[in-house]
């Protein structure tokens, strides 16, 4: 779903021109308008865009439907688990929930539409610096929200998870002090120290547990 979201997406992104006019990225040829084949594009595409983006809250609808089998009441949390592990009129779902703890059961919806925001609705922003600024805050709380909760059930899958959301992170600083004119910085040490997290980050994290 991210992946059709970045597609339908940015088939309506706009490139400004210096002339002030605004042409489809993907079609030159196909002025960015309230007349001609722009507002035709956006009435077919938009529908399709909020139909595919609503499936989440279908399956969410779906999952908390199933919540006491999804989250069995007991206080042991590895039988719980197993427990649902074994309940065959719940394994419809098992593609969104089989990786998670299970109080976090809902976790792949939330994560769903993060992508989606960071593929589909971010490259919309026109400003450059505030698309990795507004990118840093996000995924500044996605990463504060997923070091509370350690939604996955295997230790090993939450360290790795952790690590990549860091990445992501260390990233989009990056790209930030790179786009930002008030804040001066070498291009050679940065991209260096962007490599060193990117390698040491992961050995880091499991390291830290």
């Amino acid at each position: 779903l991210p992946t059709v979201a970045q597609v339908q997406l940015k088939g309506l992104n706009c490139l400004t021109l210096e002339s002030g006019k605004m042409y489809l990225r993907v079609d030159t040829s196909i002025e960015c308008s309230t007349t001609g084949a722009y507002p035709r594009l956006l009435a077919i595409t938009l529908p399709l865009f909020v139909l595919y983006q609503s499936i989440p809250v279908v399956w969410y609808a779906a999952l908390h439907n199933q919540r006491k089998k999804l989250n069995p009441p007991m206080g042991d949390a590895h039988r719980a688990y197993e427990r649902r592990a074994n309940d065959r009129s719940i394994a419809y779902l098992g593609f969104l929930f089989e990786d998670y703890r299970c109080k976090m059961f809902y976790y792949e919806v939330i994560d769903i539409y993060r992508r989606i925001f960071l593929l589909g609705v971010l490259p919309f922003i026109p400003s450059r610096v505030v698309r990795a600024g507004i990118g840093c805050m996000v995924n500044i709380i996605f990463t504060v929200l997923f070091r509370e909760l350690l939604p996955y059930y295997a230790v090993e899958s939450n360290t790795l998870a952790l690590a990549a959301q860091y990445q992501v992170l260390m990233t989009f600083l990056g790209s930030y002090v790179i786009l930002s004119t008030e804040l001066p910085y070498d291009g050679k040490y940065l991209g260096v120290g962007l490599i060193l997290v990117n390698v040491f980050l992961l050995p880091l994290v499991t390291y830290l547990g």
